[in-house]
């Protein structure tokens, strides 16, 4: 996690592979918020590549919970 988030401050793009695990981190519950908040603030400067939103996405589909509605 820390070091996305300095390579995100840096300027630098996140892979597809990187921000899926990255995002893997915060939906588990290991980053704590301050992490989330500099990720966030970072990718907000740098700005966000598709490649790290499909990262994103990715992750937060398989954490989904799919709930049936009747």
């Amino acid at each position: 996690m820390e070091e996305s988030i300095r390579k995100v401050r840096g300027g630098e793009h996140l892979t597809r592979e990187e921000a899926a695990g990255v995002m893997h981190v915060i939906m588990s519950g290991e980053a704590d918020g301050e992490q989330v908040k500099a990720l966030l603030l970072a990718l907000k400067e740098k700005g966000e590549t598709v490649e790290e939103v499909s990262g994103f996405v990715e992750t937060m589909r398989r954490h989904a919970v799919r709930i049936e509605v009747n």
